[in-house]
């Protein structure tokens, strides 16, 4: 088909990572909380590429890239 994977395939697993933020801020996660993690978009990019990496698995396809918008001008993106 000339895809490496489905976005069908991939929204299961974002969801789940995702998940983790609904209703509560990044500063309230666990991981985030008090002095563990500063919750700057580069280290939220990074997490997040850690976690879809964690939970979708394909033959043909790997992350390559997650990035984090802060605003419509400013992201930040980890690259694996």
């Amino acid at each position: 088909m000339g895809v490496a994977a489905d976005f069908e395939a991939v929204k299961p697993a974002l969801k789940k990572v995702l998940s983790e933020f609904d209703k509560r801020s990044v500063n309230d996660h666990p991981d985030f909380k008090g002095e563990k993690l500063n919750p700057s978009a580069e280290n939220v990019a990074k997490w997040i590429f850690d976690r879809l990496s964690d939970n979708y698995r394909s033959a043909n396809a790997k992350f390559a890239k997650v990035t984090v918008w802060e605003t419509p001008e400013a992201s930040a993106s980890y690259y694996g």
